[in-house]
């Protein structure tokens, strides 16, 4: 496994790059003697795996200049003034990327200089633990100035479909006319799902099973059409996927005529079908599987922060294939059943330990208790990002609330709306961070971002305790956390 961060230092400046995925965290710090009136903070280049050159990261803070002049968005004149940085690379590939990180000086007449640099490397492949699982994630940066300076003028702001009530304009839309959009909003996510797609088509030894909530990316639907007969698919059909306009219902109806009307089955459980995964499974033998808060939509994949579960494991493929053949046989009579009143334990090579918890439960408590006692029990700190967190109850909802309580505890998150919810920044003062702060409050020099279309843009589904110790535990899946989704869905 790549390192997941990497120290360098020399003459005072220290440098640490830390793995993230598709991105990487630099922190910085300077000996106390060395921050000078005149230090006014860091200059970072970078260079991609392959590449001979370094270019200058860009920040949009930029020193006051004189009347029409130019801000210029190089960090090599517009030093960041914070000790911590998060690039995401414009794409990434195996090998290492290379950061140089320099102090920036500015004299009286203000005149930027650099009078030393350290260089740091560390490898941002795309895949988490190698031969196990890949975890990747949308960009979900449509409300952003990168987003608007790349695409707005290119429509970047008309790559939905407009509502169309109770009808479908989705499955209808000219993806391709979007595809860069969609490509650099989509980033990891998007390429790991449609390459899974891609990946099998021609074998005429793999077959796929798949679990859809909301079902309306165009892509998506077209290449399971490829598998004619080897597909079998369960789609929601509750209230807002039942109607026979719906996306949902129209692509039943495609892939009925591509694979056949017995590899097509609608059902709800008593609340949802709330799955996002599929099954790849050769000659009958499950061995791949992806899963996560991704939707297979053009809003899931693109516009929202999602992440996307990819494991490369038989072990843990077989166990979703099993999964798969209980909602597919007997959905009824899940509730009660193995499958769903226990978690089930999976290892990989290096030990690390990965388990599973599959609802509708008959007793909530079974998947949202271990949740909910990891935060309680969290020594160092609670980051989250939850969707509908601010409208939840129950056992994890609970825990949260008391987390952000303990001043000693570092407590962060995200909720996609404002609600009954505050979060314990480092400085004691209690907020919490919602996008709809991104569009007509963005502070100059910023401009007023894309909303990104009407529904949530935080979509996420994690809960990561002790991150910074010796035992850290991670909870993520396609689960909202809350007992009637665990009971129901």
């Amino acid at each position: 496994m790549a390192s997941l961060w990497v120290t360098q230092t020399s003459n005072g400046l220290y440098v640490t790059a830390y793995r993230g995925e598709g991105s990487c965290l630099l922190a910085m710090d300077l000996d106390e003697s060395l921050r000078t009136r005149d230090f006014v903070g860091f200059s970072i280049e970078v260079r991609y795996p392959g590449s001979q050159q370094f270019g200058f990261l860009k920040n949009l803070l930029n020193f006051e200049y004189g009347p029409g002049e130019e801000p210029p968005f190089s960090s090599k004149t517009s030093p960041f003034q914070t000790f911590r940085w998060v690039h995401v690379p414009t794409e990434i590939g195996s090998g290492e990327f290379t950061y140089r990180v320099s102090v920036a000086l500015m004299d009286a007449q203000g005149n930027i200089s650099h009078t030393m640099s350290l260089e740091v490397s560390i490898d941002l492949s795309p895949r988490t633990v190698p031969d196990f699982v890949n975890i990747a994630f949308t960009r979900a940066f449509a409300s952003s100035q990168s987003y608007d300076r790349k695409f707005k003028a290119q429509g970047g702001r008309d790559i939905l479909p407009p509502p169309a009530g109770a009808g479908c304009n989705e499955l209808g839309w000219p993806v391709q006319q979007y595809e860069p959009m969609y490509a650099w909003l989509g980033f990891e996510s998007r390429n790991t799902l449609l390459g899974f797609l891609s990946a099998y088509v021609s074998d005429a030894h793999v077959t796929l099973d798949v679990l859809a909530y909301d079902f309306a990316e165009p892509n998506i639907v077209g290449l399971l059409t490829n598998y004619g007969d080897r597909l079998r698919i369960i789609i929601d059909d509750s209230a807002d996927h039942a109607g026979a306009a719906t996306c949902e219902s129209v692509a039943a109806a495609q892939l009925q005529q591509s694979a056949g009307v017995d590899h097509v089955k609608r059902m709800h459980f008593s609340g949802l079908q709330h799955n996002k995964i599929i099954i790849a499974k050769r000659d009958g033998q499950p061995f791949r599987v992806v899963s996560g808060s991704t939707n297979f939509s053009l809003r899931g994949t693109c516009i929202q922060a999602n992440n996307l579960l990819d494991f490369n494991s038989e072990d843990v493929a077989k166990l979703y294939g099993e999964l798969f053949e209980a909602y597919w046989t007997k959905p009824k009579n899940f509730r009660g059943s193995s499958m769903e009143s226990a978690w089930h334990d999976v290892q990989d090579a290096a030990g690390i330990d990965y388990s599973f918890c599959f609802s509708p439960h008959a007793d909530a408590t079974l998947s949202l208790a271990p949740v909910a006692e990891a935060v309680a029990s969290a020594q160092s700190s609670v980051l989250f990002a939850v969707a509908f967190l601010y409208n939840s109850s129950g056992l994890v909802r609970q825990a949260v609330d008391a987390a952000v309580q303990k001043p000693p505890l570092f407590t962060y998150g995200i909720s996609d709306k404002k609600g009954n919810l505050t979060l314990a920044k480092p400085n004691g003062r209690r907020s919490i961070v919602y996008f709809a702060a991104l569009g007509s409050a963005a502070p100059q020099p910023f401009q007023q971002e894309w909303a990104g279309g009407s529904g949530i843009a935080m979509h996420h589904k994690f809960v990561v305790c002790d991150f910074n110790t010796a035992n850290p535990v991670l909870f993520t899946g396609s689960s909202n956390l809350s007992p009637s989704g665990e009971a129901n869905n």
